[in-house]
């Protein structure tokens, strides 16, 4: 087959966070390509017939809110604000970059995850100047939910940077619905400097996603690439102090699908409007959000453990295991290049990259593509004091590599201006040859923050390590995990059976939080905006 002459920046994104090798897709060559899932996306509208979303024999869907999963790639369309895509496009970019697929062939920009299917909730009232989304989240969850979709991609925000009604209402929902998970684009205000990441990206439990540039040849001279950080990309902290964003991907002249509601079936080569480049973490967000369909795909046709398809039992992961993957395999990035060309520093697990820029192969055992082993995790409960171990053998005769551990789990919604917002504490730690090593390159336990990463460069070959996962802290009877542990090591079945010692005594948990608001929904701090 031949390429077309030049790659849109959909296609060079899909190998930056698939492997970081140019033109290697390794989830795509074994199949890996989002078939089967529905992914929600909440924004400005939709065109419908722009050939990477129009539906030539079934028809495009009514856009009346009802389901059609046999629809080629739209299934839902919730007109809540109105049913027009405004002239900015950026509800059609975003969701061409999570899942468009040119009709009948293959397309300049065919999106992260091609063979999954769309549905869509317009906010955006066309020639408003802001977005229209329901104070209530589970507004559009719910539909979202009633066209099988277990992803939704935000790609908009406000500059508020605390932990309000919209952030409570994320983190419930995530909560009672656990498989369930929100992707939201985390501002374009880092050229401001810390603690600019805005709502609702400051929830706990959902990805707040920032942008990088993406990789040569599109990008400009001066531009220096995806490893390094988008100078607009905003920063952590949260006013609380929790680190946000948590995962980078590419969003920096980003060329996906645009909206022409003058033109009917606008496509790559019958006008020279039906793509367009964008840029910002909107950009970003759905390419993570693509990629987690990928993710969630690998599961549900038990590709686990062997790397092959039906060489394990299917699952339907967690919104914490799915998100536990993506942190796993982030690739620390080298440096931030700001808008006037400068270079700022950046490291491993500050408030900048946080976990670093997605990297799946690095995440997930693929027969013939790599050549790592995982041990899986998902839904284990743990009670206060308790600890399960998990015991590993580094054998490097098949491959070499870091051991890397990720523990993530759905914390309870805290109180609206929480000012210490974990309710649940759960503590990772690795213990090896050279000692104990705790999470996020810190020099004790992370008390803040409910995702946990552990990545030894060099671990030793022929010898053992020990993972432990500890109830810290918990302020409820128990609380669910999710842990991702990857590397060249040895029989992880067998080594993958948790071992609970006997409790050992801990201070006391902290208070509960104080009761949320009741009475009335709160109204978000700011109106939210495309980000």
């Amino acid at each position: 087959e031949t390429k077309p002459e030049f790659y849109a920046l959909n296609s060079v994104a899909q190998w930056v966070t698939q492997s970081d090798q140019q033109d290697n897709r390794p989830f795509f060559d074994v199949g890996l390509d989002g078939d089967g899932e529905v992914v929600q996306v909440s924004d400005t509208g939709l065109d419908l017939d722009n050939c990477y979303f129009n539906d030539a024999l079934n028809g495009n869907i009514a856009k009346n809110g009802r389901v059609d999963l046999t629809k080629r790639k739209v299934v839902q369309y919730v007109a809540y604000a109105d049913s027009r895509e405004g002239r900015s496009g950026h509800g059609t970019h975003v969701a061409g970059t999570v899942g468009g697929k040119r009709e009948g062939a293959n397309g300049i920009v065919d999106g992260i995850a091609p063979r999954s299917k769309i549905a869509f909730f317009d906010i955006e009232v066309t020639g408003r100047p802001s977005l229209s989304a329901p104070n209530n989240p589970s507004t559009y969850f719910n539909e979202g939910r009633s066209a099988s979709a277990k992803i939704h991609s935000a790609s908009w925000g406000t500059g508020f940077n605390g932990y309000s009604f919209s952030e409570r209402a994320f983190d419930n929902y995530m909560a009672v619905y656990d498989d369930f998970l929100v992707i939201v684009s985390a501002g374009n205000s880092g050229e401001r400097g810390a603690g600019t990441v805005g709502s609702p990206s400051t929830c706990k439990n959902g990805l707040s996603v920032g942008s990088t540039q993406n990789a040569r040849p599109h990008i400009t001279d001066s531009m220096r690439g995806e490893d390094y950080l988008s100078g607009f990309s905003s920063r952590g902290p949260t006013r609380d102090g929790r680190a946000k964003p948590d995962i980078m991907a590419p969003g920096h002249y980003i060329r996906s699908a645009e909206a022409r509601e003058d033109f009917i079936g606008e496509c790559d080569d019958t006008n020279p409007d039906a793509l367009t480049y964008k840029s910002g973490t909107s950009m970003a967000a759905p390419v993570v959000s693509g990629t987690a369909a990928l993710v969630r795909q690998y599961f549900q046709e038990a590709w686990y453990p062997g790397g092959r398809k039906g060489s394990g039992v299917r699952m339907n992961p967690s919104s914490a295991l799915t998100k536990a993957v993506l942190l796993n395999g982030g690739q620390t990035l080298t440096a931030i290049q700001n808008r006037n060309g400068s270079i700022s520093s950046s490291t491993q697990y500050d408030f900048n990259q946080r976990f670093g820029r997605i990297n799946l192969i690095e995440s997930l055992p693929l027969a013939g593509k790599n050549s790592i082993n995982a041990i899986i995790v998902d839904r284990k409960s743990l009670s206060n004091n308790q600890e399960d171990t998990y015991d590993i053998s580094i054998r490097e005769a098949e491959c070499r590599g870091p051991l890397t551990t990720t523990l993530v789990w759905t914390d309870p919604p805290a109180a609206s201006g929480c000012t210490n917002c974990l309710i649940n504490d759960l503590d990772l730690t690795v213990d090896g040859p050279g000692g104990r090593i705790y999470p996020n390159g810190r020099s004790s336990a992370d008390t803040l923050n409910n995702a946990e990463r552990i990545r030894i460069d060099d671990p030793v070959n022929n010898r053992s390590y020990r993972v432990t996962v500890r109830g810290a802290n918990l302020d409820r009877s128990s609380q669910d995990y999710s842990l991702v542990v990857t590397g060249c090591f040895a029989n992880p079945d067998e080594e993958s059976t948790p071992q609970t010692p006997s409790p050992i005594r801990t201070p006391n948990p902290t208070p509960p939080p104080e009761p949320a608001p009741t009475g009335g929904q709160q109204q978000s701090p700011s109106v939210p905006i495309p980000s």
